[in-house]
């Protein structure tokens, strides 16, 4: 019996220390929203001219994170897709 607390106890006593050193992560799916794998997509009540000029503005102004700065660019709004052309 002695021997069989004393595992218990030292399996708990390490569980316990590599729970709080992060080394053991008990996920318990509390806190999170799984979404599959696709282009997320939202709906805009704008003009396109609109939302293209604050899309760039904030690109240019950000410039983005440093190592893609020079590597983005927006398309004109003219190539966009309309709602009209969606099936």
């Amino acid at each position: 019996m002695g021997l069989t607390l004393a595992a218990v106890a030292a399996a708990g006593t390490v569980g316990y220390r590599l729970v709080v050193t992060g080394e053991l992560t008990l996920d318990t799916g509390v806190g999170r929203t799984l979404r599959p794998l696709g282009p997320l997509t939202a709906t805009i009540a704008a003009p396109r001219d609109t939302v293209f000029d604050v899309i760039a503005a904030s690109v240019s102004l950000a410039g983005g994170p440093f190592g893609l700065r020079g590597a983005t660019s927006l398309a004109p709004p003219r190539s966009w897709p309309s709602s009209a052309d969606a099936g």
